[in-house]
This record gives structure tokens, C-alpha cells and sequence, in this order.
């Protein structure tokens, strides 16, 4: 610690070497920018802790209806269709039959989303196939979150879940992009 310290110290001299002493008046201002740069800070820390509140307020509302949109998928409930939707299935011309739930629903939303799209390789699709639910469980701090993916029984591997867990320290940093620190899974 004593050599940090005279480090800092030796940094501090080397500083007021290259910079000439600021006449008072500018060095007001400077210190009148540095209170307004302490405000925002202190405001900048209020808004990350009303953000954290809300996003654990809207995550506790959003939660049942992913774990609803799983049951739908694997056809474990019953849906209660609106008039308009009952229509829809009329006018469809569709069938009955006895699938028991929506097929390929995992592999067809990725192959959809633009974002994924570009990774999804003809190899993954068998796989894929046997994907019955993926789950974003933030952490409570918001500096990171973990990817659930929920396969059922395939001949690639043997876990039912597999999961990726990432770490973005500045997530909640309302300057600049948010880095990626370390990825596990």
C-alpha cells in the first residue's frame, strides 16, 4: 500500500509539472464543473437503483406469462380464444388434428429473429427441433443476466437444460455500449 501511495504521489508531481497553476478564477469554474459532475453522479446512482426497482417490478409481472407461453407451446393448457381469434381459425380453413402442441415453435421463432437468423446453421436444426423453452433470468443487480435453453431428450447431449451465463458490468451505465466482461456456458 506505502508504494501505491508514493506512486500516486510521484503521479501527482509529475502532473503539476506539465500543467501550469490555474489562475483562481478558472480554477472556480473547474471546481464548480466538478460539483455539477458529483450531482450527476448522485442522480445517475438514483436512477440505477429506480431502475433496478422497475425492472424486478415488471420481471415478477412478465415471468407467469413466459412460463404460460410454455405450457401453450408444449400443449400442456387449454386457450381460451376472443371472438376475432375464433374467427380467424374459421376462415383459416384449417384442420383438426391430434398435435399435441406447437411443433418446431423454438426452432421457428429463432429462424425468425433477425438477430439470430444469421448463426442458425442446417446442423442445429434437429436439435433445435427438441427445444421446448429459453429463459432470460436477469440478475438482481442487472450486471448480468443467464440464457436457459430447455431441450427434451435428443441424441446431442444429455442435459435437459443448458445455459450461458453472461457478465456486463456496465450494463446499467447510461453512457457508451455496454461490455461484455466474461461468458460462461
Amino acid at each position: 500500500d506505502d508504494d501505491t501511495t508514493e506512486e500516486e504521489d510521484d503521479d501527482d508531481e509529475e502532473d503539476k509539472e506539465l500543467t501550469p497553476p490555474l489562475p483562481a478564477e478558472v480554477l472556480e469554474r473547474v471546481l464548480g464543473l466538478r460539483r455539477l459532475h458529483e450531482k450527476r453522479e448522485e442522480m445517475m446512482e438514483a436512477y440505477k437503483q429506480e431502475r433496478r426497482t422497475l425492472e424486478a417490478k415488471y420481471r415478477a409481472l412478465v415471468t407467469p406469462l413466459y412460463s404460460e407461453r410454455a405450457k401453450i407451446v408444449a400443449g400442456d393448457v387449454a386457450v381460451t380464444l376472443g371472438e376475432a381469434d375464433r374467427a380467424t381459425v374459421a376462415e383459416s380453413g384449417a384442420v383438426r388434428s391430434e398435435i399435441p402442441n406447437v411443433p418446431d415453435f423454438w426452432l421457428s421463432a429463432l429462424g425468425r429473429n433477425e438477430a439470430f437468423e444469421q448463426y442458425l446453421q442446417v446442423s442445429d436444426v434437429e436439435v433445435l427441433k427438441t427445444l421446448r423453452d429459453v429463459r432470460c433470468i436477469d440478475d438482481d443487480d442487472l450486471s448480468g443476466f443467464r440464457l436457459e435453453f430447455h431441450f427434451g431428450p435428443n441424441s446431442h447431449f444429455s442435459d435437459e437444460i443448458l445455459t450461458k451465463t453472461y457478465k456486463i458490468p456496465n450494463l446499467m451505465d447510461a453512457n457508451g455500449q455496454p461490455e461484455i466482461e466474461t461468458i460462461v456456458g
